[in-house]
C-alpha cells in the first residue's frame, strides 16, 4: 500500500501559547474588525494578568474599560490601555470594573477575552479602578 500524504497544514493547529495568544483566524473573522479575541493561559488563579480594568471613561455599560497594561505583563503584546474588554470566556463585563475583575481573577487554565482595539490615546477619566 502507498503511504498516505502527510496532513495539510491547515488541519494542523499548534496549541495555543501562554502570553496573549489571538484566537484562531477563523474565530476573529466572526468578529468586527476591531474586536479580537485573545487567548491566556493563567496557570492559577493567583496570576496576575498585568491590567488594570476601570469603568469606561465614556460612560457605556458594554465591557470596561483596560486603564493600564503592565509592559512586562501577558497581555502587554495584544492589547494596551484603552481597549475595552467585553467578555471573559463567554461572560459580559458589563457590569462594572468590579465584577470584571473578580472574573479575572477567578478564571484559571485557558482564559479568552474578547477586546475592542481602541486607539493607544485614550485616556480613562480617573474612575476608580481595580488590578486584576
Amino acid at each position: 500500500s502507498t503511504p498516505s500524504p502527510p496532513p495539510s497544514s491547515s488541519s494542523i493547529k499548534p496549541p495555543p501559547k501562554a502570553n496573549g495568544t489571538p484566537v484562531s483566524p477563523e474565530v476573529n473573522r466572526l468578529l468586527k474588525d476591531n474586536v479580537k479575541g485573545i487567548l491566556i493561559n493563567k496557570a492559577h488563579r493567583d496570576m496576575k494578568l498585568g491590567v488594570r480594568l476601570a469603568d469606561r471613561s465614556d460612560g457605556s455599560d458594554e465591557g470596561v474599560e483596560l486603564q493600564d497594561v503592565h509592559p512586562a505583563g501577558p497581555l502587554a503584546s495584544v492589547v494596551r490601555s484603552g481597549d475595552i474588554l467585553l467578555r471573559l470566556n463567554g461572560n459580559p463585563c458589563n457590569f462594572g470594573f468590579q465584577h470584571a475583575t473578580n472574573l479575572m481573577k477567578e478564571a484559571v487554565g485557558m482564559v479568552e477575552l474578547v477586546v475592542v482595539i481602541r486607539a493607544a490615546s485614550s485616556e480613562s477619566n480617573g474612575s476608580v479602578s481595580a488590578v486584576a
